[in-house]
Order: structure tokens, then C-alpha cells, then sequence
């Protein structure tokens, strides 16, 4: 497995989406959460696991928006974890 992680995550009012590909080409993985599906549970596994195996995340601008946005959702995770609530997320 390669450590890079290529990735973009996009946002609007009722869906965000992110795709993820390894930089070698491999393993592309696709994540949405909107009203249709949520796959919140997914990415956010998806980065424990890179966390866990110190992945390198890649993108344009990532750190400006996409990790913003990815910080939130983990650190939101973390606290309704430690007290005990479901941690669902939205678009909104």
C-alpha cells in the first residue's frame, strides 16, 4: 500500500463528497454525505485508518478548506464518543 493519499472534498448546502485515490491509482474510494446516503461512519473510519498508518493526505487547497472542514467532523466525533451521544452529521 502506498502511504499518499490523494483527495478532494466538495460542499454544497444539501451534499458533500469526497474521492480518494491512492497516488499510486489504486483504491479509489468514494464518500457522500447528503439526505440521500451518509457515509459519515465510512470517512470517518477512512481517516482514523490514515491516522493510524501516518498516511500523507494530498490535495489542492486542502489545508485552506478540506481539513477544516475533515478536523471538525473527527474532533465532533471524539467528543460524542466521550459522552456517550450518536455523532451524526449533515450537509448543513
Amino acid at each position: 500500500m502506498t502511504r499518499d493519499v490523494i483527495f478532494d472534498l466538495e460542499t454544497y448546502p444539501s451534499v458533500i463528497t469526497m474521492c480518494t485515490v491512492d497516488s499510486d491509482g489504486g483504491n479509489v474510494l468514494e464518500f457522500e454525505i447528503s439526505n440521500r446516503k451518509n457515509d459519515s461512519e465510512r470517512f470517518l473510519e477512512f481517516f482514523r485508518d490514515c491516522i493510524r498508518n501516518k498516511r500523507r493526505m494530498v490535495g489542492f487547497n486542502n489545508r485552506s478548506f478540506d481539513y477544516t472542514i475533515i478536523h471538525y467532523m473527527i474532533e465532533k466525533a471524539k467528543s460524542c464518543r466521550l459522552t456517550g451521544e450518536k455523532c451524526a452529521f449533515t450537509a448543513k
